[in-house]
Formats: structure tokens, sequence, C-alpha cells
């Protein structure tokens, strides 16, 4: 009798936001499909919210997709319920990308325990790839959005303050043009 091959492993890593976890989660569901088994990386918060979200396909998948909890430290300004940006209060966002970044050895210890045959990260943790390459593993970045929110990014990140300027200029002169156009009882 011929022995089971082992089934290609893709670690697959989003930013905390719901925005980024359901767009990866579908890719996941999709890849478990075509027999890669899948472990999937966030935040306790995140895999809870997953869990609930599954509800009757966590039968099918839980055979290929492995909920994998990220250990994220938790700061005094930032309990755990925060460690997503669902419900996040604006002003706490710097302080959960920072926790985020603070999570690294976390996530080399997953990698190192897992060793996967793929990382599928996210835009927000670069430094994951980085972890990845150091231990011989292969990743791919998914883009969560489409092509010109990320071209824009990258024209913004390359072109720096001046572009910022432009870009303030433009919203006032549409704005100042809309204001012109509205009727009287609209202004």
């Amino acid at each position: 009798m011929e022995k089971e091959q082992p089934k290609f492993s893709i670690l697959m890593f989003p930013w905390l936001a719901y925005s980024h976890v359901f767009p990866f989660l579908g890719l996941a569901k999709r890849l478990s499909k075509r027999s890669f088994h899948i472990y999937f990386c966030s935040s306790a918060i995140n895999l809870d919210s997953i869990r609930n979200n599954m509800g009757t396909d966590l039968h099918i998948a839980t055979a290929s997709i492995d909920l994998i909890e990220l250990q994220v430290p938790s700061l005094p300004e930032l309990p755990s319920q925060f460690h997503t940006t669902k419900n996040l209060p604006p002003n706490l966002l710097p302080i959960l990308l920072q926790v985020f970044q603070m999570s690294s050895s976390s996530f080399s210890e997953i990698l190192n325990a897992l060793k996967p045959d793929l990382l599928i990260y996210d835009f927000f943790q670069p430094w994951a790839a980085k972890l990845a390459l150091s231990q011989g593993i292969p990743s791919v970045y998914f883009a969560t959005s489409g092509a010109a929110p990320f071209s824009f990014f990258y024209h913004l990140y390359t072109m720096g303050p001046p572009l910022l300027s432009l870009i303030k200029k433009y919203i006032f002169w549409i704005m100042k043009k809309l204001i012109y156009v509205l009727p009287s009882n609209q202004k």
C-alpha cells in the first residue's frame, strides 16, 4: 500500500483588521479545497470571530484549516479585546500597530514549530517575510485591496510630502467647486 503524501502546508498571516482577515480566510477556504493544509494565524479575538463566522463550514474546514493564535502582548492602554481593529478607538490604532510589531517573536516561534512550506503575509508585517526567509521558508504578499489604492499609496510613499500638499490642494479645489454648484438650499 502506498504511503500518503504529506500535504503542502501554508501559513497565512493577515493584519488584525477584519477587512484583511476575511479575504485571507476566503483564500484559505479555496486553497483547502485544493488539498493544501492551511495554518491561519491571528489574535485570539479574531480567531474567535472566525470560529463564529464559519459556523456550519467549520466542520468541513477544520480538517484542513488550523487556527493558530498569535500571542499579541497586552498593554494597560490596549487590552486584549482591542487586538483587532473592530471597535478600536482611532487613538489606539498606533498602539495596536506597536503591539503587533512586538509579536514578531511569537510569530517566529510559530514559524519554527510549524515549518510551513509557504508563508502568505500582509502589508503591515513585512518583518514576517524576513523571519520566514531566515528559516528557509518562501513567502508571498497577498494584497487585500485593489490595484488603485495600492498604487496610490506606493506613489505617495515614493513622492513623499510634496504629493500630500498637491492632494490637499486638489481636494480643496473640488470642495470649492462642489459648494459653488450646489443649490443655495443645500449649502
